[in-house]
């Protein structure tokens, strides 16, 4: 299993028992797609990850649960940009996170 740990600004991944610090030149890459919502969605069929894909789900929730400094499963407004910060892509503004939050049904406050 991954372990991830959210160190002077950078985030510190244990792998195999050693802690590495995740290299700045591995910013995630850029978004060049839009989220489109329907009315209707249909789903695809569900199909079992790959071992690939469970490593990698892994990872992302090793990443988060370590930003996630009250524990409640969602990352506040800090806790965000404290990602942001890690991957070094810059902070969101409050209004930003807001809308965000609007948009997933999800509540700021949290």
């Amino acid at each position: 299993s991954y372990h991830a740990r959210y160190v002077d600004g950078s985030l510190v991944w244990d792998v195999d028992d050693v802690w590495e610090r995740a290299s700045p030149k591995l910013a995630a890459p850029k978004v060049t797609h839009s989220i489109a919502h329907a009315e209707s969605t249909t789903l695809a069929p569900t199909t079992t990850p790959s071992a690939e894909e469970s490593e990698a789900d892994n990872k992302v929730r090793a990443v988060l649960s370590s930003l996630d400094q009250d524990g409640n499963g969602h990352l506040n407004y800090t806790e965000i940009n404290r990602l942001q910060e890690a991957a070094h892509v810059g902070s969101i503004a409050v209004q930003t996170y807001n809308q965000l939050c609007r948009e997933f049904g999800e509540k700021p406050e949290v």
